[in-house]
């Protein structure tokens, strides 16, 4: 690793959040978000994707970044 790199840990249930026409939110679209730079842009792209569509669990996003040399 690289000073500033992120892992960013997601459970299931991000990835698995529905629209209303039943479609999850999918990996590729959990990527799109987390390289837009903070955890907010990945809460927003899951919200606004479910647009009010409730999640069936809860949406916790753990966010490390290093560093170090």
């Amino acid at each position: 690793m690289h000073s500033g790199d992120r892992l960013v840990l997601v459970p299931d249930r991000v990835t698995e959040g529905e629209d209303a026409s039943g479609e999850f939110f999918d990996n590729e679209r959990l990527e799109v978000a987390a390289k837009k730079g903070t955890m907010k842009d990945i809460f927003d792209a899951v919200s606004h994707f479910c647009a009010g569509t409730p999640l069936s669990d809860d949406c916790t996003v753990v966010e490390m970044v290093y560093s170090g040399e």
